[in-house]
Formats: C-alpha cells, sequence, structure tokens
C-alpha cells in the first residue's frame, strides 16, 4: 500500500503541473508494477489477541481538536463478531477510565469515535455514522474523522469523502488529560478488548481539525512525519514505530 500512496501522490502533481495529457500517458505507461501489492501492514489477529500499545506521552496528551485517520481491511468484520472493533484508543472501557479519546467500528459496521471531559466515562460526546460503513474481508476502506471538541462536532470521511453522521452525546467540550496508554488495533480496561481482527496501514493522529481537502488530497499519500499537528504516525512499515519525532 506504501508504493501505491506514493504513485497517487507521484500522479496528482503530475495533474496540476503538467496537466491531463501527461497524467493520461503516466496511466498508460504505470511506473512499474509493485505498487499492486501490499507487504507493509500490520496484521492483527482476533484469536490470538494481538494489538500496539505505546505509554502516555506529552504529544498523546490532546485536549482540544483532533483527527484520526487510517486504512483497515478486516478480515473479520464487527457485525460478524458482534462486538465492537477498535482503532485507535487512548480510554479505558468498562467505565473504569481513566479516558480520552477512542475512534472502533461498532457491532453493526459504523464508526464510532467519541471523547470523555473528565475522564470518568460521565461526561463524553460520542459521533456514529448514520448508516453502516461498507466493508468487506477483501478490499481496504479508508476512515477519517476530525473532531471540534469545543462545539462539540464530528465529521466522518470514508475514502475522503464526508458521510452523514449523529450526534448520540454532546456533553463534553474538552478532553482530559490523563495517564492512559494509547492502543492501536484493542481498547484498554480490566484487560484489553475490543480486538481488531484485520491489517491496518497508515494510522494518523493529528491534535488540529484537518480540513476536508486536506483529508481529500493527502489520504492516498504517504506522509514524511514532520507535518504540523501530527503527533503520531504508524506507518507499518515492517514494525508498529511512530515515524513522528514524537
Amino acid at each position: 500500500m506504501r508504493t501505491l500512496f506514493r504513485k497517487y501522490c507521484r500522479i496528482a502533481k503530475i495533474k496540476r503541473f503538467v496537466g491531463f495529457l501527461l497524467l493520461l500517458t503516466t496511466l498508460v505507461f504505470p511506473y512499474d508494477a509493485a505498487w499492486a501489492t501490499n507487504t507493509h501492514t500490520a496484521d492483527l489477529e482476533l484469536t490470538s489477541s494481538q494489538y500496539g500499545s505505546k505509554t502516555d506521552s506529552t504529544s498523546l496528551s490532546i485536549t482540544g481538536d483532533f483527527t484520526i485517520e487510517y486504512w483497515v481491511k478486516f478480515e473479520t468484520r464487527p457485525s460478524v463478531v458482534a462486538d465492537d472493533e477498535s482503532i485507535v484508543a487512548k480510554w479505558k472501557t468498562g467505565g473504569v477510565g481513566p479516558n480520552s479519546y477512542w475512534t472502533y467500528f461498532d457491532s453493526v459496521d459504523k464508526v464510532q469515535v467519541t471523547f470523555d471531559q473528565a475522564g470518568d466515562a460521565v461526561t463524553q460526546s460520542r459521533f456514529t455514522t448514520n448508516a453502516a460503513v461498507a466493508t468487506t474481508t477483501t478490499d481496504w476502506v479508508h476512515v477519517a474523522m476530525a473532531v471540534d471538541v469545543s462545539v462539540p462536532s464530528a465529521a466522518i470521511y470514508v475514502y475522503g469523502t464526508s458521510v452523514a453522521v449523529t450526534t448520540n452525546t454532546s456533553a463534553a467540550t474538552s478532553i482530559a488529560d490523563n495517564t492512559s496508554n494509547l492502543f492501536v488495533g484493542a481498547a484498554d480496561g480490566a484487560s484489553p478488548n475490543a480486538f481488531l481482527d484485520g491489517k491496518l496501514d497508515d494510522v494518523r493522529i493529528w491534535n488540529t481539525l484537518r480540513t476536508a481537502t486536506e483529508i481529500a488530497d493527502n489520504f492516498r499519500c504517504s506522509l514524511a512525519g514532520t507535518e504540523t499537528g501530527l503527533v503520531a504516525y504508524y506507518r507499518t512499515d515492517n514494525n508498529l514505530n511512530d515515524s513522528t519525532s514524537n
């Protein structure tokens, strides 16, 4: 998938600076065939309770607006598991706290994002896509959510296109700064839970509110890791390391 991102970005630049004719030539004569393969992903298994985690840090202690982006390819869809499948969580499930922010696919294949003001599972804001997000076990899907915490409101994008969102609760207007670990592919609790059964790639966490244009223009592009507001970037290039300076 990484080379696919690079190919897309090269094509986008050609289109902007050279014009449609050169773009057409590029499509007819592609750079190479390797872009079609995907060998750099995190493959997490539900049956093995696999996930990534990172201890709390200043960069991950987001208290205001944030954006989370990722590519996912399910091996078992949440509606089949009949449980939540967590993507990114700085959150302890089961009401045990402390909580900060969390995004996951719920048991009916809808994307949810939530944040907690006091960290105690009481004062929260939560947003859900109106409809199930079309996912299969053979295709990748890109999801992004830009959360305006002070309003509060959230915009959720699938393949860079905004989808309808329901506000479930809107009590929180800030995010608790606490010591919760960051989990990728699971959530915390009395023990790790809400495991993802599938593959993850290019997970990005921002402490800024990304615009619709920024998301649409960049979700197929690899980043340098030095972009303003990018506080965590898991490229999954054969590891789960953070590609930012954080």
